[in-house]
């Protein structure tokens, strides 16, 4: 069920804090927060890796920094920002073997994660959770934890199957989600004790997902002359690991994005020519109307701290919006 409420208001914080978001097809600019006032934008532009500061008071940028390493990681979907103590990080891919981590604004090389089986030319992914790196590979039904800096993993975990690249993490219940991408099923881990608690064979795709109120999100989709058709779905995992849909979204048209903000609370869904905002209710999807103007695209968001709902977008022409939702 949809519930109609009121609006969600976009402006223009700077009209170009980036040359341009129109990044090669293999990147996508990274919003990062570094406080309720400053936020950091990693992005590529002709061949090089660059962090960008921006003041959201002063609406003024404070600074732009060049990467020094050489050849340089790539921004993508899979980039991990991270506040360690008083440093700001980012995680990058290197090659599909190996991670960089990063120090922002600077880009300083400060460590690089590569798995210890040199000879598993497979591709290597990561997340971050609990404190904690966690890295496999596809092909092995296996992964393993890492302290943030640390050249060997501290443990590992064997799984009943393989697993794809992408997961969903509960992080109120320390509940990692992971999936195979033929069969479909879904394998729960609990990180804190490093086992699995379970297993569930379900019809859709899993999305990436960070959240703290037992939501899993899933899809389906087909891709046809540039034109989707499918259905985006936001469920409740209970505690015996059974999945409630609280509702659903229609995937169809050009272009066709969803991202999900506030910890996964809001998504904002959006085509060539329209941009839909919605909250997750405990029940129910609350939709919100946009003023965005038409045919705009955003490429990355980030929830400013202390506001629970407001958000700096990014667009594809690299402007800096600001997000507010009543």
């Amino acid at each position: 069920m949809i519930k109609s409420k009121s609006s969600a208001l976009i402006s223009t914080l700077s009209p170009e804090i980036i040359p341009n978001a129109f990044q090669p097809h293999h990147t996508t600019p990274k919003l990062i927060a570094l406080s309720s006032a400053i936020i950091a934008c990693v992005y590529w532009h002709q061949n090089g890796l660059f962090c960008v500061t921006f003041n959201l008071q002063t609406r003024k940028i404070l600074q732009k920094m060049p990467g020094k390493q050489k050849p340089y990681p790539t921004v993508n979907s899979e980039a991990i920002a991270i506040k360690k103590g008083n440093q700001n990080l980012i995680i990058l891919r290197h090659s599909p073997t190996e991670f960089q981590i990063l120090s922002i604004p600077q880009l300083r090389l400060l460590h690089k994660f590569v798995p210890l089986d040199e000879t598993n030319k497979s591709q290597f992914y990561m997340i971050y959770m609990n404190n904690e790196v966690i890295t496999w590979f596809d092909n092995i039904a296996e992964v393993f934890f890492w302290e943030l800096f640390s050249t060997k993993p501290s443990s590992s975990l064997q799984l009943p199957f393989n697993v794809g690249p992408v997961s969903s993490q509960l992080t109120n219940r320390n509940l990692l989600i992971m999936q195979n991408p033929i069969s479909k099923q879904l394998v729960f881990i609990d990180v804190i004790h490093k086992n699995v608690t379970g297993t569930a064979k379900v019809e859709h795709n899993l999305e990436e997902s960070i959240n703290s109120e037992d939501r899993l999100f899933m899809s389906w989709s087909s891709w046809m002359y540039g034109t989707v058709n499918g259905t985006f779905y936001c469920e409740k995992l209970t505690p015996d690991l059974k999945m409630i849909e609280i509702g659903q979204l229609p995937l169809h048209g050009l272009l066709v994005e969803t991202f999900l903000l506030d910890g996964t609370r809001m998504i904002l869904w959006q085509n060539i020519s329209k941009c839909k905002l919605y909250e997750m209710a405990n029940d129910k999807l609350i939709s919100y109307k946009t003023n965005r103007p038409k045919d705009e695209q955003y490429v990355g968001f980030v929830q400013l701290p202390k506001h629970k709902k407001m958000f700096c977008l990014l667009n594809r022409d690299g402007g800096l919006m600001l997000l507010r939702v009543k």
